[in-house]
């Protein structure tokens, strides 16, 4: 092993530890309730159960078309990416419909904001990226994908937490 991967690697962990430290004494000192009452959870469960079978369809499509069909060119690395997002927005839009996505009493306008500046940062990042003419690197669809994806996934969860709330205002009226 090189010694570059060696502290690239080093550093990786460190920033996840501090990660995990910023969460655990900024975030919940805040006096932010982040409790699910027992419908929530009994949702949340639902939601996981959906998410892993949308990963595991996700997965086997991807596999059967990568393997079967010639005309896919995407790095590997894209689509397994591209399969989380998509069991990522299934259990995302199960839980905004079901009420279940924000803690109680929490704010979802700041979720919304921090999704929406992630979309948006990703989207100028593919739009950068494809205007420098790096979509596709060597034949097939590079990184660029990723950020695609990331912003595909952030804006759709901006996109049915509005469209939940005007239905539950429809239904208020």
């Amino acid at each position: 092993m090189s010694t570059t991967y060696i502290i690239g690697f080093i550093v990786g962990i460190i920033c996840v530890v501090l990660v995990c430290a910023f969460k655990r004494n900024v975030l919940h000192q805040k006096g932010r309730n982040e409790d699910l009452d027992e419908r929530q959870k009994i949702i949340n469960g639902q939601a996981y159960k959906i998410a892993f079978f949308t990963l595991m369809a996700a997965n086997l499509v991807y596999a059967f078309v990568e393997s079967n069909l010639e005309t896919v060119h995407i790095n590997n690395f894209v689509g397994i990416f591209a399969c989380y997002c998509a069991a990522i927005m299934a259990y995302a839009g199960y839980s905004i419909f079901h009420d279940s996505y924000y803690g109680i009493k929490n704010q979802d306008k700041r979720y919304l904001t921090f999704f929406t500046l992630m979309g948006i940062v990703c989207a100028i990042s593919a739009v950068i990226q494809i205007a420098k003419g790096n979509l596709v690197e060597n034949g097939v669809i590079g990184d660029t994908g990723m950020f695609i994806c990331c912003s595909v996934l952030m804006l759709s969860i901006v996109i049915m937490t509005l469209i939940h709330k005007a239905i539950r205002k429809n239904d208020e009226d």
